[in-house]
């Protein structure tokens, strides 16, 4: 019975290191994103919000409790369908969840964020939760038009033929 008892407790210590390991593996990959990550169990409502997703809209860890409401009322009132749809889409057709909403900070101003995820389910295909990724892209967001704008004046220029000044193309007009 001792020696049972010394494998299973060894085998206990071995499972308490690797998972100090991939919990260390996991910190460290998250951390070098960026981003925030999140959590949800759609049958209680229960929510989570890493202490770097709470960041991304100026808040500490401790001033956003972990519910499903304090996620939901943030999200601009425009956008609070399309994550609904995604959400739904999600579970009830597996499509991905890969949605980009805005959410109000702390400040009042609104960020843009990308979030995605991924439903965990029962044997039966219920989800169970789903847990996910978000990420500030307010910058992009900002920068969309002008690198449009840019994309567009070089896409006009490409329909004509180049020429420099003064050379003269197959036509005989110079430049």
């Amino acid at each position: 019975m001792g020696s049972d008892l010394h494998i299973a407790n060894h085998t206990l210590e071995s499972r308490a290191a690797d998972l100090a390991v991939s919990r260390a593996r996991y910190g460290h990959a998250v951390s070098g994103t960026n981003d925030g990550i999140w959590g949800w169990i759609p049958a209680t409502g229960e929510d989570y919000l890493s202490p770097r997703g709470k960041q991304l809209l100026g808040y500490e860890d401790h001033q956003l409790t972990n519910v499903q409401e304090t996620f939901f009322e943030r999200i601009n009132p425009e956008d609070k369908a399309l994550v609904r749809r995604a959400a739904q889409a999600h579970i009830d057709e597996r499509k991905p969840f890969d949605v980009e909403l805005r959410m109000r900070c702390k400040r009042g101003e609104y960020r843009w964020l990308s979030s995605r995820g991924q439903a965990e389910r029962d044997e039966q295909g219920q989800p169970l939760r789903m847990a996910g990724s978000i990420a500030d892209i307010t910058e992009r967001k900002r920068e969309a038009p002008f690198a449009l704008a840019f994309l567009e004046r070089a896409n006009d220029g490409a329909t004509s033929p180049a020429r420099a000044p003064g050379v003269a193309d197959t036509t005989g007009e110079s430049a």
